[in-house]
């Protein structure tokens, strides 16, 4: 519930509606990616990225010309310049492509190319770092000797099964660092 809803549904989020015409995932492309660019604060540009579900991210990036070229270079994929930021890092997302100089990344959490509709908001441009993370008292841990885990009886499995409990948020803490790319009405 507020004021955790999410960076699609926040309404403090700007939203970059697709033209006319564009009323699917897989429309959105280097026009759209720069206005996306062009909406968000400038100071917050640098680790700034484009964030899709995988299928959507996938229908991107195999975009073609008219005479038969991937739009993207490369195909989409992230260029050795681009990796260089991510060379010696432990653990942490890693960009699966790039599109105008920024890095993408795959969020299993924003809608795949399956749910595709109009006027629907489906992607994000911006800094994550315009997120606080908050978390209130110490990880707690539970045993269990019974019950459902994962659809599976612990106790029928002579198994146990262990419950961690523990509190925290994000919350968005400036609103112009991100954008919600959504399809057009039609």
């Amino acid at each position: 519930g507020a004021p955790f809803v999410g960076i699609l549904e926040n309404a403090d989020v700007n939203v970059l509606t697709l033209p006319t015409g564009e009323d699917t995932f897989s429309e959105f492309l280097l026009d759209d990616a720069s206005d996306a660019i062009a909406t968000v604060e400038e100071s917050v540009l640098d680790g700034a990225a484009f964030y899709f579900e995988k299928t959507v991210w996938a229908k991107i990036r195999i975009k073609k010309d008219t005479a038969g070229n991937y739009v993207l270079p490369q195909g989409g994929t992230p260029s050795t310049i681009l990796l260089e930021n991510y060379k010696g890092l432990i653990g942490g997302a890693r960009p699966v492509g790039e599109m105008i100089g920024y890095p993408v990344f795959s969020v299993r959490h924003l809608p795949a190319n399956s749910a595709t509709a109009v006027s629907t908001k489906f992607g994000v441009f911006g800094n994550l770092k315009a997120l606080a993370y908050g978390d209130k008292g110490e990880m707690r841990v539970a045993q269990h000797a019974s019950g459902s885990f994962g659809g599976k009886e612990v106790a029928l499995a002579d198994q146990t099964g262990l419950v961690y409990k523990h509190r925290h948020a994000l919350a968005l803490t400036l609103p112009a660092a991100l954008v919600a790319i959504k399809t057009a009405a039609s």
